[in-house]
């Protein structure tokens, strides 16, 4: 409540109304008196002398003449008419359109720094499409010539340079970056090939955990005269078509320089480890039948049985018997003999009449069952993750070999591995905002800002 002062014996006080047409007035409870704001902060020299300041009531000890407030010669609105009040108005307004002004020109360049980072980023995720595009149809990227007067710069910068007639994002690639930063060279692609690379076998590491799968593995010889060996995945997925319970995933070429037994069960499981698998978790390994994969007692079979896939039974490609593959399966399977035999004869009932040509049907027909059934289906799903033959990786090499052709024979091995995995994986989607966030990281906005 606003305190009163008795003057002459007629009550007056100040009155809340007469904010109404002064912004500049304060008013104080404490001193029972009001101040100019204006003049309190912004306050100038005199005019007249240029060296004293104002001395008025509203300016020092504060305006209590209540009575006289209202009096054009004395009171509020004869402060307000004053040279000093006019000049600290003045300032006061030349300070709050320099606050806005500031304020704006924060904000405009943080928008222009959002809108600069939005299209870089948009350039990035065309560049990142077209050599996605160029690996999964397994077509050469880099060109013989890629200098400004070539004719042909190959398949990356030529798609590129055809979507710049149409697409205005890949045209500011070529016009609006510097020459520095367009992010076309190799040295970029590859980066980008192998973070999508990346991104594919954080995917299949992800469906295969906690899941029992079997090991293919194949060597072959590029164009380039290197030896490649070929590591492939197998394990059961539950689809609703029979066709597809089986998933087979491509994770990586390993580049070989020795050839023994040894050397070769280091570099599988140096791979695989690092490729986050568990050894324990492979119940097969198939090989072709060269004696350094296949030997019974030193070859790589024996070695990765006996020291890193105890569960890992062996499977001469071409020829595998089922009959063989159960009876070394069910060795591995911890169950009550006297549980797995009737629930044998009870599922042999309810398959009496049933007409299943495959282990892939019967596997369908029991994915309801399996809480009654969990032995059975686990000798299923074994038999059905173990691979009859290793010619996944053949494919493997197919691939490989329209990607590395005579012609195109100098790319880096690791770039090879890249280009296989991103040619063969299509089930695989590519998230761009996360290839050009891990990009962005490792880039840190040294030439464009991404982030």
């Amino acid at each position: 409540m606003i305190s009163t002062t008795n003057l002459l014996k007629l009550r007056k006080s100040f009155t809340a109304k007469w904010y109404d047409e002064r912004p500049w007035l304060e008013y104080s409870i404490k001193t029972n008196s009001c101040c100019c704001y204006f003049c309190r902060h912004f306050s100038a020299l005199t005019t007249s002398s240029q060296k004293k300041p104002q001395t008025d009531a509203f300016v020092n000890h504060g305006f209590q003449n209540w009575k006289r407030a209202l009096d054009k010669s004395k009171g509020l609105d004869r402060h307000a008419q004053s040279q000093g009040h006019i000049l600290t108005a003045s300032n006061f307004t030349v300070f709050q359109e320099r606050g806005r002004i500031k304020q704006n020109v924060v904000q405009l360049l943080d928008k222009n720094r959002i809108e600069k980072i939005r299209r870089n980023q948009e350039r990035l995720t065309k560049i990142a499409s077209v050599l996605l595009l160029c690996a999964r149809q397994s077509i050469g990227i880099r060109g013989h010539d890629e200098s400004e007067n070539s004719l042909n710069k190959g398949n990356f910068i030529e798609m590129l340079k055809w979507a710049s007639s149409t697409d205005p994002i890949v045209k500011s690639i070529f016009e609006e970056s510097t020459r520095s930063s367009t992010y076309l060279s190799p040295a970029i692609q590859n980066e980008l090939i192998k973070i999508m690379a990346e991104q594919i076998k954080r995917q299949i590491a992800e469906k295969i955990k906690g899941q029992a799968f079997a090991l293919m593995a194949d060597e072959n010889r590029d164009n380039g005269g290197h030896e490649q060996l070929s590591i492939v995945i197998r394990r059961v997925v539950n689809a609703d078509n029979h066709k597809y319970i089986i998933q087979k995933y491509f994770i990586g070429l390993i580049r070989l320089h020795e050839f023994d037994a040894q050397t070769l069960s280091n570099e599988i499981v140096n791979y695989l480890t690092n490729y986050g698998a568990k050894l324990d978790s492979y119940i097969a390994q198939c090989y072709d039948g060269a004696s350094v994969m296949s030997g019974k007692c030193s070859g790589v079979q024996a070695i990765l049985r006996q020291n890193h896939m105890p569960n890992g039974i062996h499977i001469h490609c071409h020829v595998h018997r089922l009959n063989l593959v159960i009876v070394d399966v069910t060795k591995h399977i911890d169950c009550d003999q006297s549980h797995l035999f009737n629930e044998i004869q009870v599922l042999k009932q309810m398959l009496e009449n049933k007409k299943l040509s495959s282990i892939a049907e019967l596997y369908q027909h029991m994915k309801s069952l399996e809480q009654a059934f969990q032995r059975i289906m686990s000798m299923v799903k074994a038999a059905l993750t173990i691979p009859v033959s290793s010619s996944t990786c053949e494919r493997v090499f197919s691939k490989m070999h329209l990607i590395k052709t005579r012609i195109q024979n100098s790319m880096t091995d690791e770039r090879l591995g890249d280009l296989c995995i991103l040619s063969i994986e299509h089930d695989c989607e590519i998230n761009f905002e996360q290839v050009i966030d891990q990009f962005s990281v490792v880039h840190k906005n040294s030439r464009i800002m991404l982030r």
